[in-house]
């Protein structure tokens, strides 16, 4: 893994070449996707971050648990790396569309049948989102990688609307209550590199929320859109529906179109988001709250080497209800439709739903993952991932106040 050089009974298998050309690409506009920052010594690792969970396994279990499913888990977690930086070079050659959907072909071979079967995420977009969401110094990075994202079509652009809206919902909700002490002020101006990508999220989801409301039988695929955008808007609903704050002053066209398209359909609007409405009859991404994800794509993996019975969903299904996500239009050029399917955990057997195959239950395992020890919890000693109906309502309340107050 370090070296990019596999062999074995087959001929040698030699990334190398093109993996750290593409590594050292990334860098050079300023993201440092294969390895992972240090926040106590302030500078990115030395051993890149899949190396650092085989160390992490090496140390925590004896070598009789290094079972073939644990094997190709630790070895599919190195490949989910190469797609990553792989993803961050979609815009090099040819189409930048076809890339990412070539990319997005090559993450469902990888989490096949062939594998450990792990479900990392969904699609590239999702992949690319999660490489780049640890701190990077370079804080031009970011806004560069967002005008490339802004040249794809509209197809591609929904689908990192979505990611995004979900990634940075997630995180400022939990930046708001945790870092910030509901302090609003202080969010925005440690986060003037988000509010950006928020505002291209919560714009692109607007204009595909009007697009689908003037074609019949889309209705699916509006409640997936409206989701979204309500998840973008929950941490900071007044910079969007009033005047812009400083970050966003240089976007202030973009910024005008979605008050002017939000003014417009606000009626309707509030109307639908009474159907998302977060309670504990069903999960909700509203309830979910991580303060960066590429820790829950860690834990995920971790929670997965100690139990094979543990819930094993893509990172996109936590974005989403239960059953409003799957992989089947995965590079279709469509956003995937809402089948409608939920669980109640009040009505399950308790024991079933724990192991089931479900958003929630993979929420609570990863919430219990990152509170287990100290060393796992933040500097105020506040778990990294959480997952809390009755904070998801108190978010979704004070959002639909201030949307319908329209400042």
């Amino acid at each position: 893994m370090r070296a990019h050089v596999f062999r074995g009974r087959f001929a040698p298998l030699v990334l190398d070449g093109f993996v750290r050309d593409f590594d050292v690409r990334t860098r050079e506009e300023g993201f440092h996707v294969i390895h992972s920052w240090n926040h106590r010594e302030h500078h990115f690792t030395r051993e890149n971050t899949p190396v650092l969970m085989l160390d992490r396994f090496a140390e925590e279990w004896s070598a009789a648990r290094a079972t073939p499913r644990v094997q190709a888990l630790l070895l599919d977690h190195y490949f989910f790396y190469v797609l990553a930086v792989m993803a961050m070079r979609a815009w090099d050659e040819g189409d930048p569309n076809e890339n990412l959907d070539r990319v997005t072909g090559l993450l469902r071979h990888l989490q096949g049948p062939h594998g450990s079967g792990h479900q990392f995420v969904a699609r590239a977009e999702t992949l690319m989102l999660m490489a780049i969401s640890h701190f990077h110094p370079d804080e031009s990075a970011y806004p560069r990688l967002l005008e490339k994202i802004r040249t794809l079509d509209r197809a591609h652009r929904v689908h990192f609307a979505l990611a995004e809206a979900a990634i940075l919902g997630s995180h400022l909700r939990w930046g708001f209550a945790v870092l910030y002490r509901r302090d609003l002020g202080r969010m925005r101006s440690d986060n003037v590199g988000d509010y950006p990508w928020l505002l291209f999220s919560v714009a692109t989801l607007m204009k595909e929320y009007v697009r689908l409301r003037e074609e019949d039988g889309c209705a699916d695929r509006r409640a997936r859109v409206l989701e979204g955008l309500i998840d973008g808007l929950t941490p900071d609903p007044w910079a969007f529906t009033g005047a812009p704050p400083e970050a966003l002053r240089p976007y202030n066209e973009e910024h005008a179109g979605f008050r002017e398209a939000f003014a417009e359909h606000r009626v309707d609007l509030l109307e639908e988001f009474e159907r998302l409405r977060p309670g504990r009859e069903a999960y909700s991404p509203l309830s979910f709250h991580c303060n960066f994800p590429h820790n829950a794509i860690m834990a995920k993996v971790s929670i997965q080497l100690a139990d094979e019975n543990a819930p094993n969903l893509p990172m996109d299904a936590m974005f989403t209800r239960a059953g409003a996500w799957h992989e089947d239009g995965a590079g279709s050029g469509e956003p995937a439709e809402d089948s409608g399917s939920e669980v109640d955990p009040r009505r399950a057997d308790p024991a079933a739903f724990v192991s089931a195959n479900h958003p929630e239950a993979l929420a609570r395992y990863l919430m219990a993952y990152s509170g287990a020890s100290p060393e796992r919890l933040g500097r105020r000693g506040a778990r990294l991932i959480i997952y809390d109906p009755n904070v998801g309502l108190r978010y979704y309340k004070m959002a639909l106040q201030a949307m319908r107050s329209g400042s």
